[in-house]
């Protein structure tokens, strides 16, 4: 099953339309679990307009789940793989091929492997670098993001009342 990132071209640039659509394959998938039925899953498919990229989603949801692809890309049930198959992998499948892979805090770009210090690095460098060319609203998306995880890092931090403010406390 390819997933390296030159498998796939077409790539949206919004993540939320990637997580978007990751959870509305859950729900086509929750739906083919109770009925056997995979055309809301076809249907999504064909949502992807490159025919490259949704041919590798195809394949990354027939690898996952009891299902079929033809030659043409058309699905069926997988009746051999269907009777023992563990629905609750819906809930932790991935579908959208990821051009940065991250496990255990490494982070992998095309088999270069960062820890999240060493990629944060980078990622600064070419924001400087590209400073004048990168537009006002990648920007306030990036700006958003980090602000966002910042703000829900801090809701989730224990509270400090109650310890020492100092050492000889």
């Amino acid at each position: 099953m390819p997933t390296k990132p030159s498998d796939i071209g077409w790539y949206p640039r919004d993540p939320n339309y990637r997580k978007t659509y990751e959870d509305a394959m859950r729900a086509a998938l929750r739906h083919y679990a109770r009925h056997g039925d995979v055309t809301q899953v076809q249907q999504l498919l064909q949502l992807v307009t490159d025919k490259e990229a949704r041919f590798v989603i195809a394949r990354r949801v027939a690898a996952q789940f009891p299902i079929r692809v033809n030659q043409s890309g058309k699905l069926s049930r997988d009746k051999d793989r269907s009777p023992d198959f563990d629905w609750s992998a819906i809930e932790t499948a991935s579908f959208w091929p990821r051009r940065i892979q991250s496990d255990a805090g490494h982070i992998s770009i095309r088999n270069e492997d960062f820890s999240l210090s060493e990629l944060i690095d980078e990622v600064i460098d070419v924001l400087v670098l590209h400073r004048h060319t990168i537009a006002d609203g990648d920007l306030e998306r990036l700006q958003n993001a980090v602000d966002t995880v910042a703000k829900r890092r801090r809701s989730t931090a224990p509270s400090e009342s109650g310890l020492p403010t100092s050492p000889e406390e």
